[in-house]
C-alpha cells in the first residue's frame, strides 16, 4: 500500500496512540505505524499529482519533482469533502466563506485550531440560518471541515429536534380581538339603540332640509329626500364623466344634439 498526503507531517497522521483522547482513532493509528514498519506501507510526503497514467493494467500517478508511485491497482481518494449547497439556493442561508458551514459554527471547529475533541457542544443557535425552521445538522453541518464526530451529531439533533417543533407548532391561543362593530352586533340592545339613533339623526336633516326649502317660496315636503346636486352643465358642448371604476360616459345636451 502506498499513501501520499500533502503535507509533511506525518507524527498527527497515526494519532496519539495509547494517550489519544479517542480510543477507536488511536488503536487506528497504531495499526497503520505497525504496518509502515514491517514494509507493507509506504508513506510519500509533500506528493502533489500532476497526472495519473495507466501502463499494464496498472496506474502510474506522476507529482511534482519528478516524483513517481508505479504499480498500483486502485485509487482511494481520501482528501476531504465539501457540501453541496444547491438544495439552498431559493434559501436564505449564511455560510462562512472557507468552511462553508454556518458562520457561527466555523470559528468553533476550525481544522487549524481544533481537532474532534476540542469543538465545544453546539446546538441549534451555532446551526440557525436567517431563513427559519432551516438547520443542516451532522457531517454536513461542518461544511469543509474534516473534524466531525457522530456524537457531535447526535447532540445537534437533541437540540434542533425541540427547537424545530416549536418554529413549525400551530398556535395554541389567539390574540386577536374583535372590533367595536362586531362587538356590537353580539348585544342585540346595544346594536337596536344604535341604528335607531343612526336613523333620528338622518330625518333631523331630511327635516331641516325641508323647512329651509319652503323657506325660499318652494313647496314644503316633510318627508321628501333633498336630491344630490347635479353637475352644471354648458349649453352646446359635450360633458364627460368618468365613473368611479370603469370606462367613460358621454352626456350631449339637447342643443348640441339638435345643431
Amino acid at each position: 500500500m502506498a499513501w501520499a498526503i500533502r503535507g509533511t507531517q506525518d507524527a498527527r497522521l497515526f494519532g496519539g496512540g495509547v494517550a489519544d483522547s479517542l480510543p477507536a482513532r488511536g488503536e487506528l493509528g497504531m495499526r497503520l505505524k505497525a504496518l509502515q514498519q514491517a514494509g507493507r506501507l509506504e508513506l510519500h510526503g509533500a506528493f502533489r499529482i500532476v497526472s495519473l497514467a495507466r501502463t499494464d493494467g496498472a496506474i502510474t500517478v506522476r507529482g511534482e519533482e519528478a516524483a513517481v508511485i508505479e504499480g498500483i491497482d486502485e485509487i482511494i481518494a481520501a482528501t476531504g469533502a465539501r457540501p453541496n449547497l444547491d438544495i439552498t439556493r431559493e434559501l436564505r442561508v449564511r455560510h462562512d466563506p472557507w468552511l462553508e458551514s454556518t458562520d457561527l459554527l466555523a470559528p468553533l471547529i476550525d481544522p487549524n485550531e481544533h481537532s474532534c475533541g476540542t469543538v465545544r457542544p453546539h446546538g441549534h443557535r451555532e446551526l440557525a440560518h436567517p431563513e427559519q425552521g432551516y438547520y443542516a445538522v451532522g457531517a454536513k453541518s461542518y461544511g469543509r471541515a474534516p473534524n466531525f464526530l457522530m456524537v457531535t451529531g447526535y447532540e445537534q439533533v437533541r437540540s434542533v429536534g425541540p427547537r424545530w417543533r416549536e418554529i413549525c407548532a400551530p398556535p395554541t391561543t389567539c390574540s386577536w380581538r374583535c372590533r367595536k362593530r362586531a362587538s356590537a352586533a353580539r348585544r342585540p340592545e346595544a346594536h337596536q339603540a344604535q341604528a335607531l339613533a343612526v336613523a333620528g339623526r338622518r330625518r333631523s336633516r331630511r327635516l331641516a332640509a325641508a323647512s329651509r326649502t319652503s323657506r325660499q317660496g318652494k313647496r314644503e315636503k316633510p318627508d321628501a329626500v333633498v336630491p344630490r346636486r347635479q353637475p352644471r352643465r354648458r349649453q352646446g358642448r359635450a360633458a364627460v364623466r368618468k365613473p368611479p371604476r370603469h370606462g367613460y360616459t358621454l352626456h350631449v345636451d339637447r342643443a348640441f344634439d339638435e345643431a
